[in-house]
Order: structure tokens, then sequence, then C-alpha cells
């Protein structure tokens, strides 16, 4: 098939409708030919198209498209992701305030004992206590 021909034609003519709607391509075909190599693969894997099918596009809105779809699909993947360390996150953040309140448990605990020794610390804190005095050099 030479130029003249009207595939040929119409080809030419879709692929600079492309490349007017995504002009970084046009500045950088490297880019355009990875982008469009990945383009290719997504289809097959993710929409189960022949590999044949996606050689040649006959019309840019085709790859205008397949390009959003596959940019969703990115752009869903991430948003799960966060969502997984949103949560994880909150786990994290439930244990800490479930580890506080534990703390404030002993704390309350502490304080009824204290109270139920008619307000002196139970006899193992006031051992500790001497202990620590002594090894401080007190009395």
């Amino acid at each position: 098939m030479t130029a003249q021909h009207p595939l040929i034609q119409h080809l030419l003519k879709e692929q600079e409708a492309l490349l007017q709607k995504i002009p970084e391509w046009k500045a950088d075909p490297k880019k355009a030919q990875a982008e469009m190599a990945k383009l290719r693969a997504g289809l097959v894997e993710h929409y189960g198209v022949e590999p044949a099918l996606v050689e040649t596009f006959p019309h840019h809105h085709g790859v205008l498209i397949a390009r959003d779809a596959l940019k969703a699909r990115e752009l869903q993947a991430h948003n799960e992701r966060l969502k997984a360390q949103l949560a994880a996150h909150k786990k994290a953040e439930a244990a800490g305030v479930q580890d506080r309140q534990t703390d404030e448990d002993f704390k309350r605990r502490l304080a009824d004992t204290r109270r139920s020794h008619g307000g002196k610390a139970p006899i193992h804190e006031q051992i500790a206590e001497w202990v620590e005095t002594k090894e401080k050099g007190g009395r």
C-alpha cells in the first residue's frame, strides 16, 4: 500500500488527530510508544481484547477512551490502597486509644485500692518506695 491508499491516508489523519489531543506524545515519541504499548497490554489483560485487534486503532477516539479507562483503573486501585492504609491507621489509632483506656483503668483501680486501704498505698507500693529511698541513700 502506498501513502496514497485511502486506508493509509485515514490512519495518518487519525494519528494526527490523536497527537492534537495528546500533545505530549507529539513532543516525545518514545513516551507515546511506551504509553501505546501499555494501552495495548491493558486492553488485553483487563478487558480480554484480542492482541491482534489492538495493533492498529482505526480511530483516535478508541485510543482516548482506552487511555481514560486504564487511568480510571489505576486511580481506582490507588484509591483502594489508600482505603486500606486508612483502615490500618484507624485500627492502630483505636489500639492506641484502647491502651490509653487500659492505663486509665489501671489508674482508677489503683485509686480504688488506695481508698480501700484508708488512703494509703498498698503494702507492695510502700515496700517499693522504702527500697527506692534506701537505694538513694535516704532513711
